[in-house]
C-alpha cells in the first residue's frame, strides 16, 4: 500500500513517472542494495570500511543486501522504499529506501503494525543462514575491528529508552536525487512522530546535514569517531533532532494508518 505519492505533468499534459513510498518486501532486497550501494559507496564512511569496493563491487552490493536482509527481519524496524512508476508502460523502479525505528514506550503496539513479522522473519532466517558465511572482499575487516572498539568504548545512551523515532538509513539513487526523494522518505517517519508527540533523531554526515535542517532538524551534538588511522573529524557525523509541533505524550504507540 502506497503512503504518500507525487505525481507532476509536462506542458503537453503528458504524465511524468510518479512517486510513492510503501513498506519493502522480500522482493524488494536486490533492488534495496543497489540503490543503497550506489548512495554511499563514494562517501567518506565507506571509502574507509570498504577501501576494495572498485575492484569488487559485487561484494559491495552483497554487503547492502545482507544488511537489509537483517533489518527485514527485525519486527523493530520499518524498512520504507521510494518506488517510481512511469505510466507510458507501467514500470515500477526502487529509487530511494529508508530504515526507521520506533523507540521506548509504547514501541510494542507500533511494531504490531510491522506487517506478518512471523512470515517475514521466518523467510529472512533461512536466507541469512545461506549468506552469513560469505566474505566481502570489499570490507576491510581490520577497520571494522577498531570501529567495533570504538562502539565499545562509546556505548548507546539512555536516549534509546525515551519515546521517539529513530531514521537510521536513507539513500537515494544518484541518478534520482533533487526530485524531493530524500524529503520523502524523511517525511514518513516524521509524518509518524507528529502523530504522537514524538521527536526525531539521527546522525548526518555534512552533505545530509543539508537536507535536514532545511526539514527543521537542529544539530544537539558530535558524533566523534576517533579511531586509530583516521584524520581529525573524518568520519564525524552530527547529532540531529526534529521536534513535532505539538507535544502529546500522554498516548504512546498510537497505530499507524
Amino acid at each position: 500500500m502506497a503512503y504518500s505519492t507525487i505525481t507532476t505533468t509536462t506542458a503537453t499534459s503528458t504524465p511524468t513517472p510518479q512517486l510513492s513510498l510503501r513498506l519493502a518486501t522480500l522482493s524488494d532486497l536486490d533492488a534495496c542494495a543497489a540503490v543503497s550501494s550506489l548512495a554511499y559507496r563514494d562517501t567518506v564512511f565507506y571509502r574507509w570500511l570498504c577501501p576494495h569496493t572498485s575492484a569488487f563491487p559485487e561484494d559491495f552490493i552483497g554487503m547492502w543486501k545482507r544488511r537489509h536482509a537483517r533489518v527485514l527481519a527485525d519486527k523493530h524496524w520499518f524498512t520504507v522504499v521510494c518506488q517510481e512508476l512511469c505510466p507510458q508502460d507501467n514500470t515500477q523502479k526502487i529509487v530511494g529506501v529508508s530504515e526507521w525505528q520506533r523507540n521506548g514506550k509504547g514501541k510494542e503496539r507500533v511494531w504490531e503494525t510491522n506487517g506478518d513479522v512471523e512470515a517475514k522473519d521466518a523467510a529472512m532466517k533461512t536466507l541469512l543462514a545461506s549468506t552469513t558465511a560469505i566474505v566481502n572482499r570489499a570490507f576491510s575487516y581490520e577497520r571494522n575491528d577498531l570501529l567495533n572498539a570504538w562502539g565499545a568504548r562509546h556505548p548507546s545512551t539512555p536516549e534509546a529508552d525515551d519515546p521517539h523515532w529513530y531514521l537510521n538509513l536513507l539513500a537515494v539513487d544518484p541518478a534520482m536525487q533533487r526530485r524531493g526523494i530524500g524529503e520523502m522518505l524523511s517525511r514518513w517517519g516524521m509524518d509518524r512522530a507528529e502523530r504522537e508527540g514524538l521527536y526525531v533523531t539521527l546522525h548526518a554526515t555534512e552533505e545530509g546535514g543539508r537536507l535536514y535542517r532545511r526539514l527543521g532538524f537542529v544539530v544537539t551534538g558530535k558524533l566523534v569517531r576517533d579511531i586509530e588511522g583516521t584524520t581529525e573529524g573524518e568520519l564525524d557525523a552530527d547529532g540531529m533532532r526534529w521536534s513535532p509541533t505539538h507535544d502529546s505524550r500522554g498516548d504512546h504507540g498510537t497505530p499507524m494508518s
